[in-house]
């Protein structure tokens, strides 16, 4: 499966568990911590479902490792299963070939075979289907929020009143906000409101209010404002966007709708007496007895146009009371507990796997020939004739191993021409610091490498590719054989040092001509990149390759 919907799966999956924790502690924190506190300790879970971070030891992190190493061990189980018809013993089958194994090198170091399949090519682009039902829900949102925001505005009147007009300047000032926040009359809306992300208004409905009700919804409206509610109620668009698919994203959203007018309560009522909590109350009541039709979109900020939540409302306000020393440290304690289990759920983040992380090759050959090239998908990939070879291999931090070996056919086998005289062996194509080659009675074909070369080649042959951005150091010891290094034409800023005994060194026009007995050198540029041959009792050709 695609590694993005992983990630958003298991997001998903640790912000559900942080969420259920929330509902579960509600009955117990909802009277004796803060309203602003239960609003506001929302956003750890948001954050969660939205955010990748995580540490490398996670709840969620050891899940998915799980049951990767399930399936790694799935798919060793199957390769171990004696096929039928195919034979577990191929001494017994001399009439049919031998397969060839295509086999991956895992992220644990281990070889399991792969065989893509056409379920999991439907499974590798579930992907674009969550991509595309996220991107259509994100703009139906934007554009519904821009339609209610249009009708909003053109129906809008400037307030006339000079004694409302005062009263909202009053607190403008005492809410410290230097911005002159635009206020207007709808007749159509059901409920107070504050509207606008980067333009932003405050909406009254038409009502006939005494000034202390007034003065209460207009403080209320502008603490939504203080408190940047609006960004707060387009993270929990986003959350629901991206996770469409997980039903608790909607219980969540109702549920700060529910923390944030509360905590708004909270926060107006704070310095309030008892008489004017009621007055506050009566503000509340009046905003439910507009002549409205039109109601708000899930982005807006209302001050109330739900009864039920007005009267949960309203019993917090006749029932406040400043919270205790306990309270607030209760309330400290478990934010620091939810921050850390934000942490230790954590959520599946995609990690360089062992092979992204190899540096260093040690290749061995013996009596085989090996063709390295490179890999499409990033990853160690070998292709050969497991009745023929074994190749093992091993990653040990930033350095892998890989052992190539000819075995005895099974008596009586029938061996296709072709497959047991080459191995494709694929290597992800990235820079590599060293490369150590050592092959024993084989051949042995390097693709173009930019990294320090070390080759030993006995009773064989080897050839290599110098690629133009060549500015390594390459030693190539070469005996009992022949070989050749084939230097890309544009290449700049290197020499080439040949020692030969008993050997003969044919090299290409525009080059030196060979000597026999003679050290060789040519230099091009400074000189900087080193390419070392020491050649005996064989031959050997250095070429200068144009593309």
């Amino acid at each position: 499966m695609n590694v993005v919907l992983i990630t958003i799966l298991s997001l998903s999956l640790s912000g559900s568990i942080l969420a259920l924790i929330m509902l579960g502690i509600k009955p117990f924190v909802k009277k004796r911590l803060s309203q602003t506190w239960q609003y506001y300790i929302w956003l750890v879970v948001i954050f969660r479902f939205l955010l990748p971070f995580t540490p490398e030891v996670t709840l969620i992190g050891g899940l998915s490792a799980h049951f990767q190493n399930m399936a790694v061990m799935s798919a060793e189980m199957d390769e171990k299963k004696p096929v039928e018809g195919n034979g577990a013993n191929l001494a017994d089958q001399s009439a049919d070939p031998l397969p060839v194994t295509n086999q991956v090198l895992q992220n644990t170091g281990t070889e399991t075979s792969t065989k893509p399949t056409y379920w999991s090519d439907i499974l590798n682009n579930l992907w674009v289907i969550w991509l595309a039902a996220a991107l259509i829900l994100l703009l139906r949102k934007v554009r519904s929020y821009r339609r209610f925001i249009r009708f909003v505005r053109l129906g809008t009147n400037k307030v006339a009143d000079q004694a409302l007009l005062n009263i909202y300047e009053e607190e403008l000032e005492a809410a410290r906000i230097r911005r002159k926040i635009p206020l207007y009359i709808h007749a159509q809306v059901v409920s107070p409101m504050l509207i606008g992300f980067f333009r932003p208004a405050i909406i009254l409905p038409a009502l006939e209010l005494h000034d202390d009700e007034l003065r209460q919804i207009i403080r209320h409206e502008l603490t939504h404002y203080r408190r940047s509610d609006a960004i707060y109620k387009w993270l929990i668009q986003f959350m629901i966007c991206i996770h469409w698919f997980n039903p608790l994203v909607y219980r969540i959203r109702k549920e700060i709708d529910r923390c944030c007018e509360l905590s708004c309560d909270e926060s107006v009522i704070h310095n309030l007496d008892f008489d004017s909590r009621i007055g506050y109350g009566d503000a509340l009541i009046a905003s439910l007895n507009t002549h409205g039709k039109r109601g708000n979109c899930e982005i807006s900020l209302p001050m109330g146009d739900n009864a039920k939540l007005i009267k949960e409302r309203l019993e917090m306000l006749m029932n406040y009371k400043k919270k205790s020393r306990l309270s607030v440290c209760a309330a400290v304690l478990l934010s620091i507990l939810f921050l850390c289990s934000f942490t230790f759920v954590g959520a599946y983040a995609s990690s360089p796997s062992e092979t992204q992380k190899v540096k260093n090759i040690q290749l061995h050959v013996d009596d085989a020939n090996v063709k390295v090239k490179f890999s499409e998908n990033g990853q160690f990939r070998y292709e050969y004739d497991k009745a023929m070879h074994r190749i093992t291999s091993k990653v040990t931090g930033s350095n892998v191993e890989i052992k190539v070996e000819q075995l005895k056919a099974p008596q009586g086998a029938s061996i296709p021409e072709g497959l047991t005289d080459m191995i494709n062996i694929y290597i992800p194509d990235k820079s590599y610091n060293n490369i150590t080659v050592d092959d024993n009675a084989s051949g042995v074909s390097l693709p173009e490498l930019n990294a320090n070369l070390h080759l030993t080649n006995n009773n064989g042959s080897m050839s290599i590719q110098i690629p133009e951005s060549f500015n390594k150091v390459i030693d190539f010891a070469h005996t009992n054989g022949s070989g050749s290094v084939s230097i890309d034409a544009k290449a700049k800023n290197y020499a080439v040092n040949v020692t030969a005994k008993d050997s003969s060194v044919s090299t290409s026009p525009g080059l030196p001509a060979f000597t026999n007995g003679k050290p060789w050198r040519y230099k091009n540029g400074n000189g900087a990149a080193k390419i070392n041959i020491n050649v005996k009792k064989s031959s050997f050709t250095i070429l200068l390759k144009e593309k």
